[in-house]
């Protein structure tokens, strides 16, 4: 499920797991993609075959954090 807030309504912006996995989805076709053409600026991108090899952390709890924030507000969540 998407998240049930926003930037523009609770000042944060979540992302869901599933957004979080394509941006790195995303990111690995770019970088490949930049490789197999030689653009300018490579040396700033890691190599392509570190993707396999890396550990990835995704922040999965803010949509929690912002659901229960709107139910309860802001007293409600130190509270808790």
């Amino acid at each position: 499920p998407l998240p049930n807030t926003s930037l523009f309504v609770s000042g944060i912006s979540p992302f869901s797991l599933a957004i979080q996995l394509n941006q790195m989805k995303h990111f690995k076709v770019k970088v490949d993609e930049s490789y197999s053409s030689e653009r300018p600026g490579l040396h700033i991108l890691p190599s392509s075959n570190v993707f396999g090899k890396s550990l990835y952390t995704f922040y999965i709890g803010q949509n929690d954090f912002t659901s229960k924030l709107d139910s309860i507000g802001v007293d409600g969540v130190k509270q808790d």
